[in-house]
Formats: structure tokens, C-alpha cells, sequence
């Protein structure tokens, strides 16, 4: 009875800490929670360039099959704007996506976890806006996650067709909670998150400093906003990118 009694409280301040550390705003996350559980993800963000500006508005529907398995897809809307000359709008490219649970040590109020991704990218939505190319990418997520903070990790190759530059994505984040934790959920968190990208053919890399906050306000609902500075910018002319969005969780 004693172990029992042990075991679920270990449960409960494990599922506490994990809702209440939320989730990486520009990173994946290596945590599946629920049985059956589903949400919804949306966000607006902005890119400025140098010689244009896009807004795109991504929405996101992931679904648990079981508590090791998820299956999901990702339809965004964008605005593009280049220099006012042109301006086309409409749905960009769907995206699917599958999650497998690789590895999950849990301790009282602490857990590491790993998992597998694969994401694949389609020919979509409105012409103008088409990329000309699919993309196949394969990750390796994962995630240290404690009451005083969580550390995440993404590591993903993307093939892309039509003999467009493959490359390598590589990001790390760092969730501190602001807030004693409390069940339920109400926290406030900041992220100091990386993400770099390296293309294989040219040699040439990208790396994001994004920094954000996160305002959880139930079990079920966050708010979130980030805004990423180029440290290193081989690839594009991307001046800044800023971002605002909600998630619900369904379980």
C-alpha cells in the first residue's frame, strides 16, 4: 500500500511539473501527454526582411493515439508582401507529422524522455505561394524537465525535392519557471531558446536567438510570445521574426 500510495504521488508531482513547465515555444516537445488526448495550436508570426515581410498564422492539431504514439497536421495561412510591389495571400503547404516515444525515465517531480519524428511537407494551397518543393524531415527530440527548470533539445535532418539544399536543424532551449508551482497549472515561464540550421550543399548556416515568455492559465490553456534575432544569417536576409499565440489541450 505503501508503494502504491509512493508511485502515485510520484505521478502526480511528475504531471504537475510537466503542465506546469509548458512546452517550448520554437522547439518540439518530448512529452505525450494523455491517453487519447489531443489540442490545438495557433500562432501568429511575423518575419521582416530586408526587401519583404510575411505573416503566417500556422494551425496545428496534434492527436494521441496512445500514450507512446501521436499523429498530427499543420495547415498555415500566410501573407507575403514583397516590397509592395506584390502581395499574395492563402494557405501554404500541409504539413503531417508522427511522434514515437522512444525513451522515459521519470524520478519524483523530474523526467527525461526522448522521441522520434518525422514530418512531411506537400505541394498545397495557393500557387503563388508554393514553395516548389516537398519536404521529409527526421528528428530526434528530447527533454529534461525538473520543478526549477526543463532542458530540451531538437537534432533533424529535412530532405528536400526537386534538388532543393538539404540541411541539418539543430536547436537547443532552456524553460525557467517564474511561478512556486501549483496544480492547477497557473505559471509564468520564459524560454532562452537556439535554433540554427545548416545546409549540406552550400555550406551555409543560420542561427536564431529567441527568447519568450509563457503564461499558462489553466490545465488546458497557454499563452505564449517570442521573437527571434539572427546571431548568424548565411542563408536569407531575415532582419527579425516575432511571434503570439495560444495552445489548448484537449484530454
Amino acid at each position: 500500500m505503501i508503494k502504491s500510495f509512493f508511485s502515485l504521488f510520484t505521478l502526480f508531482i511528475l504531471f504537475s511539473t510537466v503542465e506546469a513547465q509548458g512546452q517550448p515555444i520554437s522547439l518540439d516537445t518530448p512529452v505525450l501527454l494523455g491517453l487519447n488526448g489531443g489540442g490545438i495550436r495557433t500562432f501568429v508570426k511575423y518575419n521582416a526582411f530586408e526587401n519583404s515581410e510575411s505573416l503566417i498564422q500556422p494551425v496545428a492539431i496534434p492527436y494521441n493515439i496512445t500514450t507512446e504514439l501521436q499523429f498530427g497536421l499543420v495547415q498555415p495561412v500566410i501573407l507575403y508582401n514583397n516590397s509592395g510591389k506584390e502581395i499574395h495571400s492563402g494557405l501554404g503547404s500541409l504539413i503531417l507529422f508522427g511522434k514515437y516515444s522512444l525513451l522515459e525515465i521519470n524520478g519524483v517531480a523530474k523526467t527525461f524522455r526522448t522521441l522520434l519524428k518525422v514530418k512531411q511537407s506537400f505541394r498545397t494551397g495557393t500557387k503563388s505561394l508554393n514553395p516548389g518543393f516537398t519536404e521529409t524531415q527526421i528528428s530526434i527530440v528530447s527533454g529534461y524537465i525538473t520543478i526549477d527548470y526543463g532542458l530540451y533539445t531538437n537534432l533533424g535532418y529535412s530532405f528536400l525535392s526537386n534538388n532543393f539544399n538539404n540541411f541539418l536543424s539543430y536547436d537547443f532551449g532552456v524553460g525557467l519557471p517564474l511561478l512556486q508551482q501549483s496544480y492547477p497549472p497557473y505559471q509564468f515561464n520564459v524560454y532562452f531558446e537556439l535554433n540554427g540550421k545548416y545546409y549540406m550543399d552550400s555550406g551555409k548556416n543560420i542561427l536564431l536567438f529567441s527568447p519568450g515568455f509563457q503564461f499558462i492559465t489553466s490545465q488546458v490553456f497557454l499563452f505564449e510570445t517570442n521573437i527571434q534575432i539572427p546571431l548568424i544569417n548565411e542563408f536569407n536576409k531575415l532582419k527579425y521574426s516575432a511571434s503570439f499565440g495560444i495552445r489548448y489541450l484537449i484530454f
